[in-house]
């Protein structure tokens, strides 16, 4: 049906809107490394695997991190053009995966955990 779909759209000269379910979206591998060059620097490092039987977006990215008892003590979302290399594509292919990297600011000492998950506005997600 939606190759149906699809050829008619063309046929007129429209396009079906990209498919998207972020929740196929898996982050994993994640791990935060000083950065020896700059000890004020942090770089997070992951891989984003597309469980999805067709090709997405890459999705907007939310960074927590926490201090010792678990609380958040800063939280910042990455558009795909912040964690993408240059040239890097910024759809992932079917059942593909995307390196992720991200460079920062060092935390401080207060944040001793973090947590990077994809993140969508509900207006992003159409299974």
């Amino acid at each position: 049906l939606l190759a149906c779909l699809d050829h008619a759209c063309g046929m007129v000269g429209g396009q079906l809107p990209a498919r998207s379910n972020p929740s196929w979206l898996v982050l994993f591998n994640t791990r935060i490394l000083s950065q020896p060059a700059d000890p004020q620097a942090v770089r997070v490092i992951s891989e984003l695997q597309n469980h999805a039987n067709f090709a997405q977006a890459a999705p907007l990215l939310q960074l927590s991190l926490s201090d010792p008892r678990g609380v958040v003590v800063a939280r910042r979302s990455f558009p795909p053009s912040a964690y993408l290399a240059i040239g890097q594509p910024s759809t992932i292919a079917a059942g593909g995966s995307e390196k992720v990297i991200l460079d920062l600011a060092a935390p401080g000492k207060s944040a001793v955990g973090f947590e990077l998950k994809v993140v969508a506005a509900r207006s992003q997600i159409n299974p």
